[in-house]
């Protein structure tokens, strides 16, 4: 079958899309990135579906998100959906969970999210062929106008420059300043409550069922009208953005609006007046505001749209915190692993160890008010390691790490929490690639960026599914199993933890296998059992 490929960083997704909407293609754009794969289904060079392989992506989350259904909703969903063949939507539909309107709506959001989270993309690889296997019936009755979401693309991108400088990951953590209660916004109010509970920007993205873009981009919009402070987290300490000069913190107001709850406390008085909301789209989750990127002449420009809403700026935003920077003792450079990875033969490129640019010459480490050169003693914790990073697709900014994971009093630390770096590189070096994939994805929820992490994931991605292909991967009778804790959940380190792997220990109780738990989350259900069986290994979970 005739097909055209290439690899994105050599053509990015934006060309093929003009180039599909300039011809007026019918077919299937398949775009891969790591673990991920999204296909959307072209017809006149309109984008009219949408799928993927990563769970935050399936219409039962993007319910969930928009709060139609719960999760014991979508579970009996996909039980009946197992006995009639019937598509997951109309079966909500047939039992009147939701009604055609709202699919259709979400079907949109769904295909217009998604689309433009692959444009947004600057690695991986991709496929056009000229096949449709897919029904028409299952069509979103709103096509994406390809020239359009290119240009809502390249906005976003430019969008997420900023935004990595306030929240340079999903490890990061907000002080909330304003009481989540008279916050108009259902959406902002639940992301509030989370991260006043002391949730990252992983976890709160995971627990909301919401994309990257919608917590990101709600996040910069709050820290902008001083509802929230991020927070650069370490386990040793706590860095705080250095206070910012502004009024008063005031009520939010974000459409789409529904009537508060009481608050605990009295409203502080607003900072501004807002002027009347523009309208939105019926049964959105949350609205996104923002000023424009640097190239636009003024703040008072159009305001540019997002996947879900669109609003101009309520009022003047204050200019946003500047992480302070952290000064670290020198660090004892560890030995690198070599390892042969040219053992994928599906085509594509992500077994291949990229060449790491050379590190950027750094001063002699001396410390602050000091007058000998040695670092002054310190025997109760350690120092936090603060690494410059730069880059075309995030910008620049700050990033803390600790050295030293330090969890409350009688809590067992695992070893690989005080290095995870050699930690990954010796499950390289023992070919577990299970292993290698935790290690990477530990590093990158603290440092995106992070070169070694990022190999080290393609590869360890590329060899499970070369190991899968060839009939090693999970049966179904591994996902029959039922995980129990092994120990109390307060004896648990979680200070080392990603936000998926946080999340999944939420979900153990004890009744429910593994298959009930990957049929109603968002996270990947091979990935769901790597983490569990990691947990296993450890002695925290059972079966």
């Amino acid at each position: 079958m005739p097909s055209v490929g290439g690899d994105i960083e050599m053509m990015p997704v934006s060309d093929i899309a003009l180039w599909v909407a300039g011809r007026q293609f019918s077919g299937t754009l398949s775009v891969r990135r790591r673990s991920i794969e999204s296909r959307f289904t072209m017809r006149q060079g309109m984008c009219v579906q949408a799928s993927s392989t990563d769970p935050r992506e399936f219409l039962g989350q993007h319910l969930i998100n928009f709060g139609h259904i719960n999760e014991e909703q979508l579970q009996r969903a996909f039980d009946t959906q197992k006995e009639t063949r019937v598509p997951l939507g109309r079966v909500l539909v047939m039992v009147e969970a939701l009604t055609t309107a709202q699919l259709q709506t979400v079907l949109s959001f769904k295909t217009r999210e998604g689309l433009l989270e692959s444009l947004c993309w600057n690695e991986g690889s991709w496929r056009l062929m000229p096949d449709i296997n897919v029904d028409a019936e299952l069509d979103c009755e709103r096509p994406v106008d390809l020239r359009e979401a290119v240009s809502e693309g390249s906005a976003r991108q430019s969008m997420w420059a900023e935004i990595r400088r306030v929240f340079p990951s999903d490890a990061t953590r907000c002080d909330v300043l304003v009481n989540p209660l008279n916050v108009d916004s259902t959406f902002d109010r639940r992301l509030l409550q989370l991260m006043r509970d002391g949730r990252s920007v992983g976890e709160a993205a995971l627990e909301l069922r919401a994309m990257d873009f919608q917590v990101y981009a709600r996040l910069y919009d709050l820290a902008g009208r001083q509802a929230v402070r991020p927070l650069l987290m370490s386990a040793a300490q706590v860095v705080r953005a250095p206070p910012v000069p502004a009024p008063a913190p005031a009520q939010i107001l974000a459409p789409p609006a529904d009537p508060a709850p009481p608050a605990a406390f009295p409203t502080p008085a607003p900072a501004f007046t807002a002027p009347p909301p523009s309208p939105e789209p019926a049964e959105v989750p949350a609205a996104v505001a923002w000023p424009p990127p640097p190239q636009a002449s003024s703040s008072d420009g159009p305001a540019f749209s997002s996947g879900f809403s669109v609003s101009r700026p309520l009022g003047p935003a204050a200019p946003l915190p500047t992480p302070a920077p952290v000064v670290s003792p020198p660090k004892v450079p560890l030995p690198e692993v070599e390892i042969d990875v040219s053992v994928d033969d599906d085509g594509d490129r992500d077994d291949i160890w990229p060449t790491p640019a050379p590190p950027a010459a750094k001063p002699a480490w001396t410390p602050p008010s000091a007058p000998s050169p040695s670092p002054p003693p310190s025997p109760s914790r350690s120092f936090p390691q603060a690494a410059a990073r730069s880059d075309d697709g995030f910008g620049t900014y700050m990033m803390v790490r600790s050295e030293r994971v330090q969890e409350a009093p009688g809590v067992m630390v695992p070893p690989e929490a005080a290095d995870p770096g050699l930690a990954l590189r010796t499950a390289l070096a023992s070919g577990n690639w299970s292993e290698t994939l935790l290690m990477a994805q530990r590093i990158l929820e603290h440092d995106p960026l992070d070169s070694e992490a990022i190999a080290a994931f393609r590869v360890a991605d590329a060899q499970l599914r070369r190991l899968e292909k060839q009939g090693a991967g999970a049966s179904d009778a591994d996902y029959e199993r039922i995980p129990t804790l092994a120990m109390a959940k307060d004896d648990v380190a979680r200070a080392h933890l990603t936000s998926k792997e946080r999340y999944v220990l939420s979900r153990v109780d004890g009744l429910r296998s593994l298959q009930q738990i990957a049929a109603v989350s968002p996270v990947q259900r091979t990935e769901l059992l790597r983490i569990v069986d990691g947990f296993v290994q450890r002695g925290v979970l059972r079966y």
